[in-house]
């Protein structure tokens, strides 16, 4: 059994991160999910890279991506579910993103 726990992207000024002005909800979402997919498809590569070209403040993206390389060829990523602080607030400036997200293997 391997975990990795973290949450996935805080946003705004109190964080020093504010990458989007206006359309806030919908971009930060598809940050996220973009992020995510990669780690879905357990392309570690792929993920680090993301993070590294869109500047994306995953808090535990080291200990993902360690995850990633970890889990079997054979594993499979469900996103299980995803939600922001925001979400419950209605604050976009001030945002935490979570993403749940299961691998398992056949057998």
């Amino acid at each position: 059994v391997s975990l990795a726990s973290s949450a996935f992207t805080p946003d705004g000024a109190g964080f020093c991160y504010l990458p989007f002005t206006d359309d806030a909800k919908e971009k930060l979402r598809r940050r996220d999910l973009d992020a995510a997919g990669f780690a879905q498809r357990r392309a570690a590569a792929g993920f680090a890279d993301y993070v590294a070209r869109t500047g994306a403040t995953i808090c535990g993206h080291a200990p993902i991506g360690v995850l990633l390389e970890a889990l079997p060829a054979h594993a499979a990523g469900t996103l299980l579910h995803y939600t922001t602080s925001g979400d419950l607030t209605g604050d976009w400036r001030h945002s935490v993103s979570y993403v749940s997200m299961l691998f398992t293997t056949p057998g």
